[in-house]
């Protein structure tokens, strides 16, 4: 008789990393794409000078003033308490995506019925169709809010960084140098950021594969009272930074004109990149890891 070989040994499983170095390995990513965003934001910055006006220039960084500050009323920080939340079901991530989509979309018709009475608080002509265009782009954020909450939770900071280069890149920089050689003027910038928001929406939701199926009203109630009570905290810390960073602009748009301000926010962002690049990786990565250990 001849002897059996022996069976191989298992192999053992390699041991997961550390929380501390997926941080690290998450803050390289991050910082990758916000450098990689900042090079690319300084190049478009410098070919649409040469395309288009300082008054241009600032009428799009006016209504994007409203904009902004709307996107901050949509989420109601849903996306970070999914971030902080312990434990996570489906249908708490289908009552906050259905939650965060439904609310952009009522914020974002209203704004843009609106847009006559707000023009003229952030320096715009009343016939200004900026704010109805970049109504889609406040839209799709809200739809991207909660796979981004996801994809943060997870530590999936690679997938973070793809998807916001591609946004950054062939949809901001491509869509409005093109758009300005073709002579469509500020709405050149416009819809370079719906652009940029749809392929950002579309590419977090590939990746985080959020659950969509919607549940009932009192299930939904249920799951989103706790995330709007931390969320709620939350999106006031984050107004009070948004006026902290934007009522210069503010201030410049209503006294000045959106001509000087086109001036200042490509003197002011073109300073601000390099330095956003650092402290913008190590606030994406250091929420979702100290969530993780908060207790």
């Amino acid at each position: 008789m001849t002897r059996a070989a022996p069976r191989p040994k298992p192999r053992e499983a390699a041991p997961a990393p550390s929380l501390t170095a997926r941080a690290v390995r998450g803050f390289a990513w991050a910082f990758t794409g916000s450098a990689g965003q900042a090079v690319l934001q300084i190049a478009a910055t410098i070919v649409l000078a040469r395309l288009l006006t300082p008054a241009q220039f600032g009428s799009v960084a006016a209504a994007l003033l409203v904009i902004g500050l709307a996107q901050l009323v949509t989420q109601l920080g849903v996306s970070a308490a999914l971030v902080h939340r312990g434990d996570l079901v489906d249908v708490d991530v289908a009552a906050a995506f259905w939650f965060s989509t439904l609310i952009a979309l009522v914020i974002a018709a209203g704004l843009a019925l609106a847009a006559p009475a707000l023009d003229p608080l952030v320096g715009l002509p009343r016939d200004s169709l900026l704010l109805p265009l970049l109504a889609p782009a406040l839209l799709l954020a809200g739809v991207a809010a909660v796979p981004l909450g996801l994809l943060q939770r997870r530590l999936r900071f690679r997938a973070l960084t793809v998807v916001d280069l591609l946004a950054a890149g062939p949809a901001t920089i491509g869509v409005s140098v093109a758009l300005a050689l073709a002579g469509f003027g500020p709405s050149a910038l416009a819809w370079a950021e719906n652009v940029a928001a749809l392929v950002t929406a579309i590419g977090y939701a590939a990746a985080a594969r959020p659950a969509v199926r919607p549940p009932s009203p009192a299930a939904a109630s249920a799951c989103l009272r706790p995330m709007l009570r931390f969320g709620s905290g939350y999106s006031l810390t984050q107004l009070g930074n948004w006026l902290a960073q934007n009522a210069d602009n503010l201030v410049v748009a209503n006294v000045l004109g959106t001509a000087p301000l086109g001036v200042y926010t490509r003197a002011y962002n073109l300073l601000s990149e390099t330095a956003a690049a650092d402290g913008g990786a190590a606030d994406k990565v250091l929420f979702p890891a100290m969530a993780r250990v908060r207790n």
